[in-house]
Parts: C-alpha cells; sequence; structure tokens
C-alpha cells in the first residue's frame, strides 16, 4: 500500500498514532542494532501527524520508546508537513513544547507545496527546512523556476535554517541546489530506499569514500 493512503486509512480509523508510534520503534530497533551513528549518520527523521500531535502523553510515548532501545534523543528529528493544520492551537503546541522540552528537534517537511509566511518557521523552531521536490522539477524546465529556487535556497540559508533539498536525481540538480547553499540533499541520485542491511552496506562504502578523499 502507498504510504499516503496507508496514512490516510489510518487518520480515519483513528490508528495513526499506532502507526506512528511503530515507525518510531523500528527506527529505534534500526538504530540499536546496526549504530549507524558510527558510520557517520547524525539523526533519522521521522514524519509526524497531525492527529498523533492532539494526542495525549505524546513526548512521554516517544521518549519511552527512546529509552527502550537505548537511542540518544539527538539521533531523533520530527517532520511536520506544511500542510499542517492546527498547529496554532493551545493543545498543538503545548504537544510540541513537551516535545522540544525532551530535546527532539524539528524539520518543516514539503516546503513551497503552500505559502508558508516567515512568522510561521520562526515560531515553530524548526531546524532544517525541506524544500519541495516540486519546484525543483520546475527549475529543470523553467528559468524563472531556476531563480525562485534559487532564491529561496539562499534566504532559507541566510534565515539561519538549515535547507534540505528533496527530490535529487541528476548530477545537474545537484550541481545547481549546492551552488546556491544546500548542503542537505535526498533523492534517488544518492540512493532509493533500502532494506536497512543495504542502508548500512551503503552508508559505510559512502564513510570510506569521504575519508579516502
Amino acid at each position: 500500500m502507498r504510504p499516503d493512503i496507508l496514512v490516510a486509512t489510518a487518520e480515519r480509523c483513528g490508528l495513526i498514532g499506532a502507526v506512528d508510534l511503530q515507525v518510531l520503534e523500528k527506527v529505534c530497533r534500526f538504530i540499536h542494532d546496526c549504530r549507524p551513528q558510527d558510520h557517520g549518520l547524525k539523526y533519522v527523521e521521522i514524519n509526524i501527524s497531525v492527529g498523533e500531535m492532539l494526542g495525549a502523553n505524546l513526548a512521554r510515548d516517544y521518549t519511552d520508546m527512546l529509552h527502550r532501545y537505548g537511542v540518544p534523543v539527538e539521533m531523533i528529528s520530527i517532520e511536520f508537513l506544511e500542510t499542517l493544520r492546527n498547529d496554532d492551537s493551545e493543545v498543538f503546541q503545548q504537544a510540541k513544547k513537551s516535545l522540544q522540552d525532551a530535546g527532539f528537534a524539528f524539520s518543516l517537511d514539503d516546503f513551497g507545496t503552500e505559502f508558508s509566511n516567515m512568522g510561521r518557521l520562526f515560531n515553530n523552531n524548526f531546524t532544517n527546512i525541506k524544500i519541495d521536490k516540486s519546484l525543483l522539477w520546475d527549475a529543470d524546465k523553467d528559468p524563472n523556476s531556476r531563480e525562485l529556487l534559487a532564491s529561496l535556497t539562499e534566504m532559507i540559508e541566510k534565515t539561519h535554517f538549515v535547507p534540505l533539498q528533496e527530490g535529487v536525481e541528476t548530477k545537474k540538480q545537484l550541481t545547481f541546489v549546492t551552488q546556491h547553499g544546500c548542503r542537505l540533499i535526498q533523492g534517488y541520485y544518492f540512493s532509493k530506499a533500502l532494506p536497512a542491511p543495504e542502508f548500512m552496506d551503503s552508508l559505510t562504502s559512502f564513510q570510506g569514500v569521504q575519508t579516502a578523499g
């Protein structure tokens, strides 16, 4: 089942909290068993749904899971979608503050799919701003879109967020985004999603190349 269909179904059935917690447990088990941080991986990003943010005991459930597997909180960054609703509600803000107090870092996912104002960025304590892949793919075809993406990336970097470009698939795209200040890259240019053993092989090989260089 496609992830977007799975998430929509889980939200509709009231099971999204259980799904999100199961994802966190799989990530924690992977970090505990494979220790990717020993091979240069600084953290893993996981998505969180608005349904879970509005639930009770979120920070406690997440910190309990980390403690169960001995995973440092610095190894987990929580992604919020730009389309996230209710992010100004009291319940949401209390849940976010509890996560922040517990040591979790935040990223904003799919930036550029809607028009976020800068106040929203500053008020939500994001570290990474993930630029939606559609902006990059439009930039491949249109000079005005290239200029927009370049300016957006530079603006994010200059305002002390960390720009992360999604959807990089070619060397040309990689060169373009890095020239304009993007240092975190996500996309098939490096790899498609991999099972844990293959990911660790890839991570170890990449670290070897970096060390040799």
